[in-house]
């Protein structure tokens, strides 16, 4: 259908998965988009899969480990991330061997992630899935010493050092995609999926996830657009449980399938497709943090948590701040939808 290959085609340009773009590619990307994209950690129906995604930060291992004590039954961790604390990522990997953990990729890993998933007692990506490299880079540490971090991380997983000097000659606001073949040949990849691993990805879900990381960056007219689409969306999701919207809201895989009409599906990929075009316009626009915490009190929002309530909640939210003044809908919206 096309909405399917509209969606597919935004998908693949945002992660450099199409055919015959070269093996290093440049995209100019937001500034810190990789640190940027708020961490969830959760158990995916059937208690089995554990899903880690959003950057890596300091709070991020203590929260697998929590979800990982409260769900002995986990066996594999998913990740879907865009990077971030390299330091953070080589201790969830150390969480993943000591507790003899597989890992899995769906969609995308990049930057830090990789070192995260290379921790899994077997490795596995999804048909599509991809792993992003490049160096290393940090705010008054010298790249010889990130060089040096991230070749010793590498090597202790028998990464070939072939492999390594790829990574590092991949410039930091660079990535390098291997080819599934290269991935098996360094030790990345254990084999096939397992059968019932991980469910495929609805292809409006897929990017949804990838939008909501970039939505700051999105005009006000984008955002109102996309509240407007929202917004009933939000009301189908709660109806099929808090979970279900929690999960989708964070990135989660979702089958919008059931949930939605065809037209309603074909304006989301719409939707979408805008907020990738304006990202990659790279409007001027942004968030201030204090008029983003007024705003976010004043339309209720520090009040959303984690419960059967929350797509209610939101919608709640979200209505009001379509109901604001022209002017004022978009950076409402802003404030609401698009993170810290």
């Amino acid at each position: 259908m096309i909405w399917r290959v509209l969606v597919a085609c935004l998908l693949a340009s945002r992660l450099a998965c199409a055919q015959g773009l070269p093996t290093v590619y440049h995209e100019s990307s937001p500034p810190n988009a990789e640190f940027d994209v708020e961490a969830s950690v959760h158990v995916l129906p059937g208690g089995t899969v554990a899903e880690l995604s959003g950057s890596f930060s300091k709070v991020v291992p203590l929260a697998l480990e929590t979800v990982l004590t409260r769900t002995p039954s986990v066996r594999t961790v998913r990740f879907e991330s865009p990077g971030g604390d390299v330091a953070s990522a080589l201790v969830v990997a150390r969480i993943l061997r000591d507790r003899g953990l597989d890992s899995y990729v769906g969609r995308g890993c990049n930057s830090a992630c990789t070192l995260a998933f290379l921790g899994g007692q077997r490795r596995f990506l999804a048909d599509g899935a991809r792993l992003g490299f490049h160096r290393a880079s940090a705010p008054g540490v010298a790249p010889s010493r990130l060089d040096a971090m991230l070749r010793d991380a590498y090597g202790q997983q028998g990464v070939p050092s072939g492999f390594i000097d790829h990574v590092l000659r991949t410039p930091p606001d660079s990535a390098w995609f291997p080819a599934r073949e290269e991935l098996r040949e360094a030790g990345f990849v254990s084999g096939p999926v397992p059968a019932g691993l991980g469910a495929p990805d609805d292809p409006v879900s897929a990017v949804w996830a990838e939008s909501l990381a970039v939505l700051r960056w999105a005009s006000d007219a984008t955002l109102v657009r996309f509240g407007q689409m929202l917004a009933p969306l939000l009301g189908a999701l709660a109806n099929r449980g808090g979970d279900v919207c929690w999960g989708f809201m964070h990135g989660a895989p979702t089958d919008l399938s059931a949930m939605a009409r065809k037209s309603a599906l074909e304006e989301m990929a719409a939707v979408l497709k805008q907020v990738g075009d304006d990202v990659r316009g790279a409007p001027a626009v942004g968030i201030d943090n204090a008029e983003r915490t007024r705003l976010r009190a004043e339309l209720g929002a520090d009040a959303l948590k984690r419960d059967a309530n929350y797509c209610r909640a939101l919608r709640g939210t979200v209505d009001a701040a379509l109901g604001l003044p022209d002017g004022a809908r978009g950076p409402a919206l802003r404030a609401l939808l698009a993170g810290g």
